[in-house]
């Protein structure tokens, strides 16, 4: 009787270290997201254009299309 109790402690307590795991995963996840967000090119102040059409300086932050570029005004 004592090995079966203990075994249904151990059950237990991974279910728990599945359920914080899942939570911090998607904690983080989400916490990436909002920092690729807040860091794009258009939040900080640029502008997703073509290379040709960019007349201030070249940048290589996400958020633009595939074959855009993200432009920053000179100053």
């Amino acid at each position: 009787m004592q090995k079966r109790g203990l075994a249904f402690n151990m059950v237990i307590l991974l279910g728990l270290v599945l359920i914080v795991i899942v939570i911090m995963g998607f904690l983080i996840a989400r916490s990436t997201s909002t920092y690729t967000k807040s860091t794009s090119c258009e939040n900080l102040g640029g502008k997703c254009t073509k290379k040709i059409d960019c007349e201030g300086k070249e940048n290589f932050l996400q958020g633009c299309e595939e074959e855009e570029i993200c432009c920053m005004e000179e100053d």
